[in-house]
Order: structure tokens, then sequence, then C-alpha cells
């Protein structure tokens, strides 16, 4: 008694398979399935309710009972069913047959599925036990124009020789024209991806396909990669990846998977000021800029005015802001997604304007010499020049001395520039005075003119 109880079990068992939800496997393989039983694929007599993607490689024969399909199935061969099997698509799923398809009983497309068949169309019901009733998508390839006795005003051609014109089915032109053609063009194959398609250079990515076809084939931007005939890839590079899956006699090209590699930055070469000195508060404002290095994809220079990166004052080239008040040092720097450099910085002075006051005699008689002096702020440097007349010595110091030559105007500047960096200028104007004729008087009688 206990074993005939288990018997009928069983069997009450395979009388319905379902396959897993949001699954991709083959109508053959065990894992497909709930349970880990798979259905036969000939003299089929049970309920079938098909989630996720299954595939058929091989022909199916449906006697009895009913085929449900929630979401895709798609068979790589003919499937027939007897008088006694029916088939529902439900609303959302997906039916195409590569191969013929044949029904001696009842097609039922609900609102939202789609019924696709690529191969040859038969509707062989007798006695008016065939029927055909469509409120989705249809589209059968080859022209359907005889039926056997049965209700197929869904199926309905005005005239057949109009085909498809006048039909209420699409065919191969209006199937390529539905972005369902795209799953029909790939055979059910799609490049799938274990983790996001942007990344790092020097990362990679794990681009896949389902692992039942006879052969593969890799291709990057159009061209077939090297060496890539397997079902899965590692991706390093970007671009446009796609692949060629040949299954029997039939050859599917994927549709292209986009991956995208940021590269990474390489550090600037220096980093400077529009004004290396701030004098007295002047000038109000600064342009910091950098030279060299690259930016990586998505990356940023970013400025500091602290070693340690916690002010950030702002961002990108030619950055203007207010001129310190203190002596600063700004470090630039380049910062992505995917890396950060090595920082350069730049140092903006701050000092007094000085203001310089020379010394010396402003009338002189030439041929004459004269030294002339600077007062200003200690450790300055300081540096002259003269017009209308030359420096005898060195033009630089608190002092020098003029040598003037030629009645005329002659000028003294000198320019000081501060430890820290500031410069001023004063300017002496000389007044240059012939020297009087000391020479002897002529005489001329008692008159002596000296």
């Amino acid at each position: 008694m206990l074993f005939l109880t288990l018997l009928f079990s069983f069997n009450s068992l395979l009388s319905q398979y379902t396959s897993l939800d949001n699954y991709d496997g083959l109508w053959t393989g065990n894992s497909t399935w709930v349970g880990g039983v798979a259905p036969p694929v000939n003299n089929i007599q049970a309920d079938i309710n098909i989630y996720g993607t299954v595939t058929r490689q091989g022909d199916l024969v449906y006697n009895s009972d009913t085929l449900h399909v929630y979401d895709t199935l798609i068979i790589y061969g003919n499937i027939t069913f007897g008088n006694n099997a029916d088939l529902i698509i439900e609303t959302g799923g997906i039916f195409i047959v590569h191969g013929d398809y044949t029904s001696a009983n009842k097609v039922s497309v609900s609102t939202g599925g789609t019924f696709v068949v690529l191969g040859d169309f038969y509707m062989q019901g007798s006695d008016n036990q065939g029927s055909f009733d469509n409120d989705g998508t249809i589209y059968i390839v080859n022209p359907v124009k005889v039926f056997d006795e049965g209700d197929y005003a869904d199926l309905a051609c005005d005239d057949p020789e109009d085909y498809p014109d006048n039909c209420a089915y699409g065919n191969q032109e209006d199937l390529e024209n539905d972005p369902i053609y795209e799953l029909v063009a790939a055979g059910g194959y799609k490049i799938k991806h274990d983790k996001p398609l942007d990344f790092c250079e020097g990362d990679s990515v794990r681009l896949y396909i389902k692992d039942n076809a006879d052969s593969y084939e890799w291709f990057l931007d159009g061209t077939a990669i090297t060496g890539a005939t397997g079902y899965e890839y590692y991706a390093k590079l970007g671009g446009d990846y796609t692949a060629q899956v040949i299954v029997d006699e039939d050859t599917f090209n994927l549709a292209a998977v986009t991956v995208t590699v940021y590269t990474l930055s390489t550090i600037p070469d220096s980093a400077y000021s529009s004004d290396s000195v701030i004098c007295s508060g002047s000038p109000a404002t600064i342009t910091l800029s950098y030279a060299g290095g690259t930016l990586g994809i998505g990356a940023t220079a970013m400025w500091y005015d602290d070693a340690g990166f916690n002010n950030n004052i702002g961002s990108g080239n030619d950055l203007t802001l207010s001129a310190p008040s203190v002596a600063t040092t700004y470090y630039v720097r380049f910062e992505g997604q995917c890396d950060t450099t090595g920082a350069v910085s730049v140092t903006v002075n701050t000092g007094t304007t000085p203001t310089p006051a020379i010394s010396g005699e402003e009338e002189v008689c030439v041929p004459g010499q004269e030294v002339y002096t600077v007062s200003g702020d200690a450790g300055s440097s300081f540096f002259w020049t003269v017009s209308g007349g030359v420096i005898n010595g060195s033009s630089q110091g608190t002092s020098i001395t003029a040598d003037w030559s030629e009645a005329g105007t002659g000028s003294v500047e000198v320019t000081e520039i501060t430890a820290e960096g500031c410069s001023a200028s004063d300017n002496l104007q000389i007044n240059k005075v012939a020297a009087p004729d000391t020479g002897n008087l002529v005489s001329s009688g008692s008159l002596t003119r000296r």
C-alpha cells in the first residue's frame, strides 16, 4: 500500500513541470526546472509552465495537456501539438519557433503576448476542433494559405495572394521592425556581465553567454578578438563588444554591449601664480594655474591652501581668488573616481611696498663726478641706472658714483627690491651745467682779458 501511494505521488508530480523564474536554461537541463527534473521532449502529457527563459535545441512533441508560456520559450526545431494539447501564451509571454509549427487543437495568445514562427505554420484541427484566439502579436514568416476546419478568424487574410498586406498576422518585414526581433535574431542568446560595464583602467569585466551553443566568437568594435572563442570573455579595453553564436545550422549575431574604461590621471608638472608676491595688498586677486599632467576620465584639478588637503579652495585651471594677506602655499592635484595624483605647489609671498629716496646733487658742473646714495629698508637690494652720464663702478648697492659730461639734462634712478620681493623706484632729475672757462685773458693794449 505504501509503495502504491508513493508511486501515485511521483506520477502526480510529473504531470506538471514549472521552470525556474528569472532563470536562463535548457529544456533538457534538470537545473532549469523546479524539483530538478526536466520534462520529456516526445509524447509530452503534462501541464508545463514556462518562467524565465527556456531553450529547446531540437523538436518537441506535445500530446496532451497545456503549455503555458509566462516568460520566454525558444525552440530551435519543430514543435507539434496533438489534438488534446493546448498552447496558451500569457500576457508578457514570448513564444518563438525557429522551425515548423503544427497544431491540431487550441492556441490562445493573450494581450501583450507574442507568437513567432520562422518556419512553416500548420493548423490541422478536424471537426472544428482547432482554434487560434489572438489578442497579442503574431508573426508568421511563411504565408498561411489553407487551414483545416476550425475557428481561425484571427489568422484570416482577406486575400491570401496579397500576403501579408491583408492578413491578421505580420511577416518577416514586420517582425524586423518590432523590438522583439533583437531576441529572435540573437536566438535567445544575450551578452551578460557580472559587474558594471564601466570601470577603472587596469580592471576588467566578465562578459558571458549561455554555455550551450556549438561555437562562439567575440568581436571588439567589429574586429574579431584573437583567441576569444569561448562562451565568456574578460574585457579590459573600452569599446563595443559583440559575439557570434552558432547553434546547429543557425548563426546568431548578438547585440553589442558597450564597455567604458576610465583612464588614470598623471600628476601635473608644475603650479604657478599670476603674482608671486602681494605688496601692501596689491593686486587684490591672483590666478592660480598648473601645467602638464593628464586628467583621467571624470577627474578634476582640485586646489588646497594646506598641505593636509583639508581646505579646498576651488577647482580647475586658471583659478582666480582673493590675494592672501600672509604668505601662503597653494597645492593642486588631480582627483577622480579612479585615482588621486600627487600634488605640486606654488607659494605666494606678502610684503610692504618700499619707498626709496635718492640723496645727491641735482645740479652738477660738467665734466664732473658726483656720489648718490639711497635710503631704504634693511635687507633690500638696490639697482641703479643713469642717463646722460655713466656709472663709475658697481650699479648695485646703497650708493653709486656718476660721471657727468656735456651740458644738458640727465637722471639718476634706483629700484629697491625688498627681501619679500616688493619693489619701487625713485628718480632724480639732473641739470648738467658747463664749468666756467678759466683760460688766460688776451692782451690788447693796457687791457688784459682773462
